[in-house]
């Protein structure tokens, strides 16, 4: 945590913040410059991450199924703080309903639009994720609970 001074009533006081950053890399396959061609590259890879885990992209593993001897994996979105929180790294697990989460995604297009629309979308899934971890450091008491209680009595919480 990083602490600035922010005053209310002209006395200075100092508030935790929250300090972060991600960078990506977007690459795309030399044959975006010139189409057409059968299929488009694109890799998009957390290359650098503070107060933030790398792993963000989700991706769904399809478990073994007749006439295939390996398992399949398929991006899925960009992950919510919740899916940060929930989805394993790397190894999907039944209890995660055989989603995981990984810092690259690495795609094929057929056109240099759709591949143009994919990066437009997962750069944007980016920023909003950010943007959520980001409002939920920012906490307000909601309430205080307390309890009292006497152990010379039987039940005597109140």
């Amino acid at each position: 945590m990083v602490t600035e001074a922010r005053s209310y009533d002209g006395t200075e006081y100092p508030v935790e913040t929250y300090a972060g950053s991600l960078q990506v890399t977007v690459d795309v396959s030399n044959n975006v410059d010139d189409p057409p061609s059968m299929a488009y590259r694109l890799r998009i890879a957390v290359t650098s991450s503070l107060n933030v885990d790398s792993s963000i992209f989700v991706f769904e593993s399809l478990p073994d199924a007749a006439g295939r001897s390996t398992s399949l994996s398929r991006f899925v979105t960009v992950a919510t703080p919740a899916n940060m929180q929930e989805l394993p790294l790397a190894e999907p697990s039944v209890d995660s309903e055989y989603y995981y989460r990984s810092d690259s995604v690495d795609l094929y297009y057929r056109t240099v639009a759709a591949i143009e629309r994919a990066r437009d979308e997962i750069l944007r899934r980016i920023n909003l994720l950010l943007e959520n971890i980001e409002a939920l450091t920012s906490m307000r008491s909601q309430m205080v609970v307390n309890w009292d209680f006497d152990t010379d009595e039987g039940s005597s919480v109140v």
